[in-house]
């Protein structure tokens, strides 16, 4: 099938500790520049989180020293940074026992990650995120002892998540077209989930997010399927006072139900978003067309607007799609 088109990426923020010994080891607390590997390079001394999320479409990650260290490393959050530094010097027992970690570092957004809109027509991109910072992957196996593994970042870590979620959700409903298992991994993701990388504050740019950071689980029960998997009005003229409007199907992937949509997360000035009609009722299988219109005021700021388009079944969202345009 072919590939989901515009992803992105986002990292899960622990990566699990690696293999450690059978016996506990000893640890002393230091800081500084680590030693060089031998006949590797001086590895980099972190000065920002270590666990990112990735978000793009360009970047090229590249891959650690082939030489990769083979005593134990630990995670700790950044949190414990205080006592670490207190107790500089010291040594500790760290069990073997290995195991994952969720910190506050969590879902980060990578800085590295590249950011829509797209050039010339101004479209949201990218369209959703998923793991691409820091992913442990295997290499080819020449000039290191299989079996060979290295962290990656970039699209190419990235990439491979959004594939195989997509082979996942073509394996649980085979009869749905590509444009629909896209949508259902899009239009599911996670909308909150993902934090500026220098503040650690809610990052909601759909420009750098898309719809969110993917949900396996969420995209495999979608229950409606919307194109396009967002709606883009592209670049609007400073005083012009343009009014636009783009047609969304959305498809009824389950049993018959009446849909409710409508916009929020707002974010403009002198520029508002509606949506008619404001429900669908659709048999199993059936589409119905919404026309989301933007107006944008002669006294407009030359700024990017955006907000959301939310489809619920009930009192549930069962979808959602970025909403855009930008004042220039």
């Amino acid at each position: 099938m072919p590939p989901v088109a515009g992803t992105a990426q986002s990292a899960t923020l622990s990566e699990p500790t690696p293999p450690a010994a059978a016996s506990d080891s000893e640890a002393q607390v230091s800081f500084g520049p680590p030693p060089s590997p031998p006949g590797g390079p001086q590895p980099k001394v972190a000065t920002t989180p270590a666990a990112k999320t990735l978000e793009a479409t360009s970047t090229f990650g590249s891959p650690a020293p082939r030489n990769q260290p083979t005593v134990p490393a630990y995670m700790l959050a950044l949190g414990d940074r205080t006592a670490l530094v207190g107790s500089n010097g010291a040594s500790t027992t760290i069990s073997a026992a290995q195991a994952y970690f969720l910190t506050p570092n969590a879902d980060i957004m990578a800085d590295f990650s590249s950011q829509g809109p797209t050039d010339v027509d101004f479209r949201v991109k990218p369209d959703v995120v998923a793991p691409g910072q820091s992913v442990l992957s295997s290499i080819p196996a020449f000039g290191c002892a299989a079996p060979c593994f290295a962290f990656f970042s970039g699209t190419s870590m990235a990439t491979p998540h959004l594939a195989g979620s997509a082979a996942i959700v073509r394996q649980q409903h085979p009869s749905w077209s590509a444009a629909q298992v896209r949508s259902a991994i899009v239009n599911n993701a996670d909308q909150d989930a993902l934090k500026n990388f220098q503040n650690g504050t809610p990052q909601t740019d759909v420009n750098v997010i898309g719809a969110g950071r993917e949900n396996l689980l969420a995209a495999v029960n979608a229950r409606v399927a919307l194109d396009p998997v967002s709606v883009s009005f592209g670049s609007v003229p400073s005083g012009s006072g343009q009014s636009r409007s783009v047609s969304v199907t959305v498809t009824n992937l389950g049993a018959s139900g009446t849909f409710s949509l409508n916009l929020a997360d707002v974010t403009s000035s002198g520029v508002s978003f509606t949506v008619s009609p404001a429900s669908l009722t659709l048999g199993a299988g059936e589409s119905g067309t919404a026309v989301v219109t933007m107006n944008a005021s002669k006294a407009a700021a030359l700024a990017d607007h955006q907000a959301t388009l939310s489809v619920s079944g009930g009192s549930v969202e069962v979808a959602h799609a970025a909403v855009y345009t930008f004042v220039k």
